[in-house]
């Protein structure tokens, strides 16, 4: 689990760098939907 967000954390940051903002949007929205999900998860 905390591989995967790493691996999330890094695309976001290259899409960044790179000034992909589009790149960017998704990595965060995919990040955040699973983030999401987690946390539903522990919180029923």
């Amino acid at each position: 689990m905390i591989e995967h967000a790493v691996a999330q954390h890094d695309a976001i940051v290259a899409a960044i760098l790179a000034g992909d903002p589009e790149a960017a949007r998704r990595a965060v929205a995919e990040h955040s939907a699973g983030t999401a999900a987690l946390l539903r998860g522990f919180l029923s």
